[in-house]
């Protein structure tokens, strides 16, 4: 068995500040999650907010965050998505708060491919 890594790709709520955003995931929505999640909780959960565009139109780029979790193995991938289901109710009305829902995009990715510079 081997790990298994989602990534989630989170908006805002359009009347938030990107601070405001951060603060709410940090100190609100996280806990809740790991509340929710219990013993199934990932092994690691990080996040990346993206408050600056380098290259492109700010305006094209429609995601605040992304989240990568990463799983011991689908067992426990799956385990985690059933404590979401069965507090969906809960998890919805907190989303709400700072989400565009309609935004959320969740994906599973394979083992990273890495090229690396001479050292």
């Amino acid at each position: 068995m081997s790990s298994c890594t989602i990534l989630a790709f989170f908006s805002r709520k359009p009347d938030l500040t990107s601070d405001e955003f951060k603060a709410y995931y940090e100190t609100t929505h996280m806990p809740l999650i790991k509340d929710i999640a219990g013993i199934h909780f990932p092994i690691t959960h990080k996040r990346f907010y993206t408050p600056r565009i380098l290259v492109g139109d700010p305006a094209d780029l429609q995601v605040d965050v992304y989240a990568e979790l990463t799983f011991r193995d689908i067992e426990h991938l799956n385990a985690f998505k059933g404590t979401l289901i069965a507090d969906a109710e809960r998890l919805a009305e907190d989303e709400e708060r700072f989400l565009d829902r309609k935004k959320i995009r969740v994906v599973m990715v394979d083992e990273p491919v890495v090229s690396r510079g001479e050292e």
